[in-house]
């Protein structure tokens, strides 16, 4: 039995002796006179597959094998995430998983941690651009991954004294607010 993720190529054989002529039946993937042995392409679904051989004498002899091929769709990786723009004051990013079918999860987040579960969120330790990947596993071993930057920026705050002392001792001469987190 051959089985695995779409498409599928399975790589057929002919060991019987004295055959001469062959008849393959792929299904609905096709038939083939190769007594050697086709190579066939399958897309998702399960195969019967058959093989009648004529030898010298006229004699005929098919072998037929049900469900011989299974070809597995792989899952489609997705997933949204916010707050989207956000500061380092508010950088607890929740994830939200639009991935369907996959049965194992895993999320990269930017190299910083992992995690298994489906969805979550994840605080980032500062400012700068992060790059969140999930990798989506199904049950047959196929698997799709998807990833997205996200931003975590500065946040300014604006300090605006309520009086000044313009003594000339260099401290708070001048009325005027002072930024913070501005670059």
């Amino acid at each position: 039995q051959s089985s695995g993720c779409e498409p599928l190529i399975v790589d057929f054989s002919n060991t019987s002796f004295g055959s001469v002529s062959c008849l393959w039946d792929f299904g609905s993937a096709g038939t083939s006179t190769d007594c050697s042995g086709p190579s066939i392409s399958y897309s998702v679904g399960s195969y019967d597959v058959s093989l009648t051989i004529t030898d010298a004498n006229g004699c005929v002899n098919t072998l037929d094998s049900l469900n011989m091929i299974n070809s597995f769709a792989y899952p489609s990786a997705d997933f949204s995430f916010g707050p989207q723009p956000t500061t380092v004051l508010n950088a607890n990013i929740e994830f939200t998983n639009l991935s369907y079918g996959g049965s194992q999860y895993m999320w990269d987040f930017s190299g910083l941690d992992q995690s298994p579960a489906y969805e979550g969120s994840y605080t980032f330790p500062d400012t700068g651009v992060y790059v969140v990947e999930l990798l989506v596993t199904s049950a047959e071993g196929c698997a799709d991954s998807i990833s997205y930057p996200l931003v975590i920026g500065p946040e300014l705050l604006v300090y605006t004294p309520n009086a000044f002392t313009p003594d000339g001792d260099s401290k708070n001469d001048v009325f005027m607010p002072s930024v913070l987190g501005y670059v």
